[in-house]
Order: C-alpha cells, then sequence, then structure tokens
C-alpha cells in the first residue's frame, strides 16, 4: 500500500507541478484546493516525499517554475490543518538544503523558499 501512496503522490504532485502554466507560474487557488483534496487520501510521508522529488533536481529539469509551485503546494497545504502541516514539515526537514539553495541561487523561488524555513522556526510566518 505504502508503494502505491507513493507513486499516487508522485503521480498527482508532478502533473501539478509541470502543469503547463502560461505566463504566469503561480497557481491559482482552484489548483491548490484540487490538488490537497486529491493528495489528502495519502500519507503525509508520501505527499511529502513527492514534493520533495519536485524541489529537487531529480527529475533532470532545471526549470524554476516547478519548484515554485511544489512552495505553493506546500504553502496552502500548511495551512489546512494537521495533515497539511505534517506535509510542510516533513518537507522542510528532509529538503532544508534545497530550500537553502533556492534562496541563495533561484531569484524566482527565493522569496517561498525563506518563508518555508522561517515557518520552521515561527509556523505563523505562513498565516498571514
Amino acid at each position: 500500500k505504502d508503494s502505491a501512496a507513493r507513486a499516487a503522490a508522485t503521480s498527482l504532485v508532478a502533473e501539478f507541478c509541470d502543469r503547463p502554466f502560461g505566463l504566469r507560474a503561480e497557481p491559482t487557488q482552484g489548483e491548490l484546493e484540487a490538488l490537497l483534496l486529491a493528495c489528502r487520501p495519502l500519507s503525509p510521508s508520501a505527499v511529502s516525499r513527492a514534493l520533495c522529488e519536485q524541489l529537487s533536481w531529480s527529475s533532470g529539469s532545471d526549470a524554476w517554475q516547478p519548484r515554485l509551485r511544489a512552495l505553493f503546494a506546500m504553502q496552502h497545504f500548511s495551512r489546512r490543518g494537521a495533515w497539511g502541516q505534517q506535509v510542510w514539515q516533513k518537507v522542510t526537514k528532509a529538503a532544508s538544503g534545497i530550500l537553502e539553495h533556492l534562496i541563495r541561487d533561484v531569484p524566482q523561488c527565493r522569496e517561498m523558499a525563506a518563508e518555508a524555513l522561517r515557518g520552521v522556526d515561527d509556523h505563523q510566518s505562513w498565516s498571514l
């Protein structure tokens, strides 16, 4: 079951992050909510792993847009109850080095990645 959940999470998150975004990489609230509803039945571990994969360079892509969309998903999840906060905590713990790299070297992701890391110490920074 766990491998099936991981595969489902990987597919859902990859589809969300790699969706053609036209002129604007920032996802809509509707897209974020649809991703949340699709992922919520899955374990926080499976979803956090899938988000970490999108943040990393394991896909072979160096595009910043999918990473920005993954950061928006993390933020949205963190604001939506205990399940989402677990996902966010697991990603920030597992991907802190990647988040630091995004802050340092990817200007388009800098602000969202910094909020994610700041939230490790003060989760309220994500609850604007």
